[in-house]
């Protein structure tokens, strides 16, 4: 199939491509700056986001670094890592008993489906739906909301 000239303008301008060209030739960007992708001016993949990212590593001193003669063990050093990041996203919830709900309960033929809510925080309930044999449904759902 061939393409016509007025089909190949029609794609064209309906692409964002002429309006990228467009609108950077206008902010003074000459057309060998415009090829070039953020990657190819910066070296990095993350493009334009790189020096604000280089700048917050070149500030840590890598405390967390598993490479450091701190860390003898994977357990030493998951504990302290994981207390850091919940430290840093600054969540903490206290525990809570679940407290499971059961909203509905439908037989299933060979086995009983349970929709039920429980708490995982003192704000936040949670929806969960559990399938199980009748007999040993209820030992499940006790082992896992614990």
């Amino acid at each position: 199939m061939s393409l016509s000239r007025r089909q190949f303008c029609q794609a064209i301008g309906s692409s964002e491509f002429l309006a990228a060209a467009a609108w950077r030739s206008s902010i003074g960007m000459s057309l060998v700056q415009q090829g070039r992708t953020a990657e190819e001016t910066t070296g990095s993949h993350i493009g334009s986001l790189y020096p604000f990212v280089q700048q917050q590593a070149d500030r840590s001193n890598l405390e967390l670094s598993f490479l450091r003669s701190d860390f003898r063990d994977l357990a030493t050093w998951q504990t302290k890592a994981r207390a850091t990041v919940l430290e840093r996203l600054c969540y903490a919830p206290p525990s809570v008993t679940p407290s499971a709900d059961v909203i509905r309960r439908e037989d299933r033929g060979d086995y009983v489906q349970e929709t039920l809510t429980f708490q995982t925080t003192p704000d936040l309930l949670t929806a969960g739906s559990m399938c199980g044999e009748r007999t040993s449904l209820w030992t499940s759902t006790t082992s896992i909301l614990r």
